[in-house]
């Protein structure tokens, strides 16, 4: 059984929700339980910062050239068509943090 997103007081799993605030703050800002409205914080980041926004600019940066030097494509037509692989990436970190997340 996945461990992950329960809150350490009632056991209970926390809302999708109230991780997704998560997501937008840091694991140094704490959340509320949705079911017994303690504080809790993240253990630590379940992916590190840096891996993040690397990934985030080389799904954008890779595309973008590959369409511009293969298929001579304008600059902001080559941007455009790397757009579908920065979500991919970005709904692949919003998961994999979701699923690694563990509160104290």
């Amino acid at each position: 059984m996945n461990n992950s997103r329960i809150c350490p007081h009632c056991n209970q799993k926390i809302s999708l929700r109230r991780c997704l605030i998560y997501l937008l703050k840091d694991s140094k800002h704490s959340i509320r339980c949705n079911t017994c409205n303690r504080e809790i914080r993240p253990v630590q980041n379940p992916i590190r910062n840096e891996y993040c926004v690397a990934l985030g600019f080389l799904s954008i940066y890779i595309p973008a050239m590959i369409a511009k030097n293969v298929y001579q494509a304008d600059f902001i037509v080559a941007i455009i068509s790397s757009i579908p692989f920065f979500v991919i990436v970005e709904m692949a970190i919003i998961f994999l943090t979701l699923n690694k997340l563990f509160f104290k």
